[in-house]
Order: structure tokens, then sequence, then C-alpha cells
């Protein structure tokens, strides 16, 4: 990472028996690039609700270790120069696949616009904290998520945490 100005950390896997070693990984890449001089540092992690609903199912304990202490080191090691981003679900490409779980572009583009709308918003709202309110939040566009990254890796924002489907798509236009 000499000479670099920013990386972005997109390395993770779920569903594999590694998944809190390659999780974590980017916690030791965060200390490389601190190490290197790296001005900006780029996360794609996961969502607070997600992670706080997921705490106690045994399958997806190591990839939120991993999650945790990749997102935790990047903090430590960047501060305001950190940019998290934390979806809930991202969609994107042409297919869809079980491992790793995939949904299709033209399938995503429709299940955002309509947990986008009004009417669900106002559900969403107001629906109990797990698994319901998690599943009503709109999921990202790999491309929304990606200009955000780059966003945050120019440091063009006011903000170290998008931490929503709003604040990500927001920071994707800054571009």
């Amino acid at each position: 990472a000499k000479g670099c100005t920013a990386v972005i950390s997109t390395i993770g896997a779920i569903g594999t028996d590694q998944d809190l070693v390659i999780n974590a990984a980017t916690g030791s890449a965060a200390l490389g690039a601190k190490a290197a001089n790296v001005d900006h540092f780029v996360y794609i992690s996961v969502a607070p609700e997600v992670k706080e609903f997921a705490k106690d199912i045994d399958f997806l304990k190591p990839y939120m270790q991993g999650k945790t202490f990749s997102q935790d080191a990047v903090s430590a090691n960047f501060a305001e120069k950190a940019t998290l981003i934390e979806p809930t679900f991202i969609y994107g490409g042409d297919s869809f696949n079980l491992n790793p779980p995939r949904v299709a572009g033209f399938y995503g583009e429709f299940i955002e616009a309509l947990l986008s709308s009004g009417p669900i918003r106002a559900i969403t709202n107001v629906a109990p904290e797990g698994i319901v309110k998690i599943a009503l939040e709109p999921p990202v566009s790999v491309d929304a998520v990606a200009n955000a990254a780059v966003a945050g890796a120019l440091g063009k924002m006011d903000t170290t945490v998008l931490d929503t489907h709003d604040k990500i798509v927001t920071a994707a236009t800054l571009l």
C-alpha cells in the first residue's frame, strides 16, 4: 500500500469454514495500510441491526466476529479518515447464487424500489427490531456501494459511517 492514498476493502466470505479468518483480514489490511501512511480506508462491513440479530446464530458467529474485528481495526487506525459502509444486503450482477449469496440486479432493483416506497417505509418505521425490520430495509445496489466507497476514498463525505440504505445511496451521488 506504499504510495496509495486510499484502500477500499471488500474482503469477505460467508458460509465457509474460514469465515472468521477471511472476514478479519481487513483488520490486518488496515494495520498494513496505516503503517504505509495511507490516508483513507474504506470498509464494506455489515449493518448494525444485522450484527445484533445474528449474534446468537451459531453458523454466523465467525462471520460476525471477523467483521467486528476488522471494523474495530479500521476505526481505531483511521478514525475520521475511515469510511464504514454498513448495508443490510447488497445486490447486483446478472445471476442468483446461494453460496456466496447473490441476488441478480433486475430482481434487486425491483425489491429496492418496492421497499423504498412510502407505505413500506412507514411500516418499517413501526416494525419491531429483528428479522422483520431487517427484511423490510431496502437492499442497495453494488453500484451504489462502489460509488459510495470511492467517494469515501476520495474524502468527499462529512460522515464516517454509512449505516442505512439512504446514507449509502446519498454518498454514491457525491462523485
